[in-house]
């Protein structure tokens, strides 16, 4: 079963109606919409337009596929924005996705339950709802489709036919179950086989991500990055041949999503007499680390730090494997962790406790150190140079470049925001956050957010003025029931 969440979302400060205005008090604030002006597409053609990605492309949120998510998949809105140029206002019929056609999608099993996407239950935390559905294949006009977005694709699977193959490591059912050819077949070659006369390409965040989200313990999924320059210059060089004009966009950092900053280091809270039991406790740990660190001529870097607990906020008790090792002086690699270090979302609440009062750390998977924070920062900053340059080199003027990571990063440390008369935040609590209840992936609404993201790069790019996507008419996170 997947991990339940642990989140503390302080739903009684954001709820209330009564309480907005006082909240609102001091917040940034984007000006109102500009004036309405004819939708016209300057020089991009979107007659045929085509988006490509993972599950950011995909509509992926709440932990699955679902028919909701992806009706409000970031590409469906921006493509109601260009049916604006037709006079329709709705997305057009010819936008076609390999609709999943479940209520509650797919996020796991429980043993023999299938488990649907998340939900705020009445403690306000994501539980899965129950039942889901496992996902069957797309029974549509498959090459007829407009949104290649596949969940949980690295940028290689983009091009390999093993990503429709059951039988290889690198299968993805998500693409499986629309792939032309399953195992021959490529969702980059699926995709291009429609003839884009636009495109939009937002791929590399799960080369990246993927480690992360397993604690920088899974190598084999962090993409490097003469591997990722050759791969994006191969995909988009074979979008480009077909003529078509596009916008793709970065990777995220991080640190600005939810899944690594809903949980704060400290976020241990005990009382008096725990406090005290864990001192006594730990003495023993302590006496051995001290006794260590009393080494004539031991360097300070080789130094370990001892442990200590209060009534109130404490950090967390984590494994380091970075530590020096005294495992066989019976000093188990942990410590506590530092301001500057991340738990992810998905830690297992219930076992927190019993690691601690026996003496194991919260486990690396679920830990993001210091050390392993500024390799993976520096991975995202050296694979968004390679796009960036790539756009620049091989895009000229027929390729716009979103930079996602700027524009999140300034969203996440802006607080609550007034975006076009509507107020967002970058947090998952309902009503003011833009992301699904995964910590990851945007909601709803928050695809609107980067679906007009996509509007200010193309309308500037190709001297169009297709109009933003109106938020307050988007869903956001549905709120825990009341009784």
């Amino acid at each position: 079963m997947k991990k339940l969440y642990l989140i503390y979302i302080l739903f009684s400060t954001v709820i209330l109606s009564s309480c907005e205005d006082n909240l609102l008090d001091g917040v940034t604030s984007v000006p109102t919409d500009p004036a309405v002006v004819p939708a016209t597409a300057g020089s991009a053609d979107f007659s045929n337009y085509v988006a490509i990605g993972n599950s950011l492309t995909a509509g992926y949120m709440d932990g699955a596929l679902y028919t909701r998510g992806q009706s409000n998949s970031f590409p469906a809105q921006l493509s109601s924005s260009m049916a604006e140029i037709d006079g329709t206002g709705t997305p057009s019929s010819s936008f076609n996705q390999p609709d999943i056609n479940s209520e509650n999608g797919y996020f796991g099993m429980a043993g023999t339950v299938i488990l649907g996407r998340l939900k705020l239950n009445s403690e306000s935390l994501p539980a899965p709802l129950i039942p889901g559905e496992i996902p069957t294949a797309y029974t549509g006009e498959k090459t007829e489709l407009n949104n290649f977005g596949v969940p949980g694709i690295l940028l290689g699977q983009l091009v390999s036919p093993e990503t429709g193959n059951p039988n290889s490591a690198l299968y993805n059912p998500l693409y499986a179950r629309f792939a032309t050819q399953p195992g021959v077949s490529t969702i980059l070659g699926d995709a291009l086989s429609t003839l884009p006369s636009f495109f939009t390409l937002w791929i590399g965040s799960n080369d990246v991500l993927g480690y992360a989200i397993s604690g920088a313990t899974n190598e084999a999924i962090f993409t490097d990055p003469t591997t990722f320059e050759y791969l994006y210059s191969q995909v988009l060089q074979s979008v480009l041949v077909t003529g078509a004009k596009g916008v793709v966009a970065n990777i995220p950092s991080i640190t600005d999503i939810p899944f690594f900053n809903t949980i704060g280091y400290n976020f241990l809270t005990l009382d008096s007499a725990t406090a005290v039991q864990l001192n006594a406790g730990y003495a023993e740990f302590n006496g051995g680390i001290q006794l260590y660190n009393s080494t004539p001529g031991l360097p300070e870097s080789q130094q370990r730090p001892t442990v200590s607990f209060q009534e109130g906020a404490n950090a967390f008790l984590i494994e380091d494997e970075d530590l020096p090792d005294l495992t066989a002086f019976g000093i188990p690699s942990i410590r506590q962790m530092t301001e500057d270090e991340m738990v992810g979302m998905i830690v297992p609440q219930d076992s927190i406790s019993i690691w601690l009062m026996n003496g194991e750390g919260i486990p690396d998977e679920y830990i993001l150190t210091s050390v392993e924070i500024e390799e993976i920062s520096q991975r995202v900053i050296d694979l968004n140079t390679i796009i960036a340059n790539l756009v620049t080199s091989l895009g000229g003027d027929n390729v716009g470049l979103v930079d996602i990571n700027s524009i999140f990063q300034n969203f996440a440390s802006s607080g609550i925001t007034r975006y076009y008369d509507v107020t967002v935040d970058a947090t998952l609590a309902p009503p003011f956050g833009l992301f699904s209840l995964d910590g990851v992936h945007p909601n709803s609404r928050g695809n609107a957010f980067v679906a007009n993201q996509f509007i200010d790069v193309i309308n500037s790019k190709f001297n169009a003025t297709l109009p933003y996507v109106e938020l307050e008419a988007v869903p956001i996170n549905d709120f825990p029931p009341t009784n």
